[in-house]
């Protein structure tokens, strides 16, 4: 069978973009997403500028033939050997955390010079330093999920200082061993935390705070992790909480349309004490519960305004709020506009987009 060949693009080479655009027939919106309608794939690839060094692609994407994806490794000397003697360390340089949402769509072929085995039925996450070159087979007819984070050391630098600011023996970049490539199976709290990304970053409105959080406390375990060598193994508190984290973002969002009930009922409810909920879901989600539940809460009752004739009386009362007034000053406090407004936006951007 024939496969037509991809050409990743590197983050932030604009050539290499231009180059991938044009082999997968794809357009860019103003916010640098990629819309995918061709003869190709049909799809869409999310791009997410999470942090100074860290940034995230989120694949929806749906080929039309089997396709192999190429990532081009980068030039041996702009890494650092510390066994080559003669190399100037940089201070800074990029690798990739791959995790394969959907492994029954594609299988890893190559891993720098070397032929990978078989699917992985099972999710794996693959964390590779820029210089390596990586190959996947992806099937046609299928949709495939698929996020990849770009991370700069400096970025983990930053990360690890700021979890554990007496943290200070953490080994410098000329102190790592390149080429990194380390291919684990997915831990039960991997796959809680990578659903949960591919969620919220596919929302039409979402928060990149509890993106950044969620993404900083995987990606920080995992590269920790590869440098000391040894196999993935998280500290079991790690998943027992984000598990039970995950319940009460569940609680969270089936009362959008009622009252949220206290924190000490909800943290018996997943058998935590208040103080552990509400320190592990900012850990977790970078954002407070009431918080997170009022980013929500305004968010569906915008969706409400747009797709439903109702009025703002109405909509308030659907959201479980016994005084309109209250609706409106948290509604104008999260969107920067009353509700009242949000009608007249909508069909004035419709009418600005031709549509």
């Amino acid at each position: 069978m024939e496969f037509y060949s991809i050409q990743l693009a590197a983050a932030g080479r604009q050539e290499a973009l231009r180059r991938f655009l044009d082999q997968i027939d794809g357009e860019t919106d103003p916010h640098g997403n990629i819309w995918l309608s061709g003869k190709i794939a049909k799809g869409q690839i999310r791009k997410i500028h999470l942090a100074p060094g860290l940034a995230m692609s989120v694949w929806a994407v749906e080929f039309r033939q089997p396709v192999m994806l190429c990532k081009e490794g980068a030039p041996v000397a702009q890494h650092i050997y510390a066994t080559e003697p003669g190399f100037m360390p940089r201070q800074d340089f990029t690798f990739n955390a791959f995790y394969l949402l959907t492994p029954e769509q594609v299988t890893l072929k190559r891993v720098g010079l070397h032929q990978h085995f078989s699917r992985a039925w099972s999710r794996e996450v693959l964390l590779a330093s820029d210089d390596v070159q990586l190959v996947w087979q992806a099937e046609s007819g299928g949709l495939i999920h698929f996020i990849d984070f770009s991370i700069s050391t400096e970025w983990y630098g930053r990360q690890t200082r700021v979890s554990d600011p007496a943290k200070k023996n953490t080994p410098g970049v000329q102190e790592w061993n390149f080429p990194i490539i380390k291919i684990d199976p997915c831990s039960s709290r991997d796959v809680l935390v990578t659903n949960k990304l591919f969620q919220l970053a596919t929302h039409e409105e979402f928060e990149c705070e509890p993106l950044k959080a969620l993404s900083a406390n995987m990606l920080t375990d995992l590269i920790a992790s590869t440098l000391a060598g040894r196999t993935k193994k998280m500290p079991i508190y790690k998943e027992i909480y984000f598990e039970k984290i995950v319940e009460v973002e569940a609680i969270l969002r089936e009362h959008l349309q009622k009252t949220l009930p206290p924190l000490a009922s909800l943290a018996r409810q997943v058998q935590l004490s208040e103080s552990t909920l509400k320190r592990y879901f900012k850990i977790f989600f970078g954002t407070s519960v009431y918080d997170y539940y009022l980013q929500k809460k305004m968010h569906f009752a915008k969706g409400m305004m747009i797709e439903k004739m109702l009025t703002v009386n109405e909509i308030a009362d659907l959201m479980g709020y016994e005084k309109v007034s209250n609706f409106i000053d948290i509604f104008k406090k999260h969107h920067g506009f009353s509700p009242g407004t949000v009608k007249k936006k909508w069909m004035a951007g419709k009418v600005e987009s031709g549509i």
